[in-house]
């Protein structure tokens, strides 16, 4: 979810209409912290209560009183867990009070119209019209508050820009030869060197077998410990070097250079 700020430029009629339901926001908010009311259903009960009461609050719609008692209730449970202050209680002067109008409005490129207020125009030079059509298509709610330095309005919507689009025909097809390894149906070709590994294959197959043949002869001499480098280098100058036993294996495992010896110290590494 993101916003965009517009600054709003309403008429007469529209700002002293704007200030009334701003301020009717304002005491709904301060009479559910004076009665202590903190739940959905008697929040609502007391609206419902309040609007028979006193007439200004039937001026203004019963969406935005319902928007701030639910908006105080969230408050409240953001406190009982530690995270923010109590709700106090708002001010006229301190510019206190937002009007949240979840639905039942319109927006175009210059102008959003909201409920018992009609078409209210904006300007914002900084944003572009491709970007107002996205807002147009994927706008939730509209936020409208009163500053210094007028009337403002927050319009919140989802950014589906990023979201990479999933293409349902995105099928590709393979075919698989021997001239061209792997042809794909967009017409990309992929050939693989068959011969290198066809020789890495035959050195691997030799050297097992040589070593299986190792092994065999030291179950039969029943010595212990076949695993081991089968030369006398660790015995002269204390380190293990594999690579002069079986050269042609570690040049296929190792083709960099490098490896690790299973008998050294773990982590050591020789070149």
């Amino acid at each position: 979810m993101k916003t965009l700020k517009v600054k709003l430029y309403p008429n007469k009629g529209q700002q002293n209409s704007l200030r009334q339901f701003l301020g009717n926001t304002r005491f709904i908010w301060n009479k559910l912290i004076e009665e202590n009311i903190y739940t959905l259903t008697k929040a609502g009960r007391k609206i419902t209560e309040l609007r028979r009461e006193y007439d200004f609050l039937r001026l203004s719609p019963a969406q935005t009183l319902q928007q701030t008692a639910s908006q105080l209730i969230k408050a409240y449970k953001m406190y009982k867990k530690g995270y923010t202050k109590k709700s106090s209680f708002k001010k006229k002067k301190d510019f206190d009070g937002v009007l949240i109008f979840p639905q039942w409005f319109k927006f175009s490129i210059s102008k959003i119209n909201v409920s018992k207020l009609g078409w209210i125009k904006f300007k914002d030079k900084i944003v572009s019209k491709e970007k107002f059509k996205l807002i147009q298509k994927n706008i939730r709610q509209i936020w409208i508050k009163e500053e210094p330095n007028g009337f403002f309005a927050y319009l919140v919507y989802d950014d589906k820009s990023n979201k990479k689009k999933q293409n349902n025909n995105s099928w590709i097809g393979i075919d698989l030869g021997l001239k061209d390894t792997i042809t794909l149906s967009s017409g990309e070709k992929f050939r693989i060197n068959t011969e290198k590994i066809k020789k890495i294959i035959r050195k691997i197959e030799r050297l097992t077998s040589v070593i299986d043949k190792k092994k065999n002869i030291n179950k039969k001499r029943k010595i212990k410990n076949s695993n081991r480098c089968c030369c006398s280098q660790k015995a002269l100058y204390g380190k293990c070097f594999p690579n002069k036993c079986f050269p042609d294996l570690y040049k296929i495992l190792y083709p960099k250079g490098g490896y690790y010896c299973r008998n050294s110290y773990k982590g050591e590494k020789y070149e």
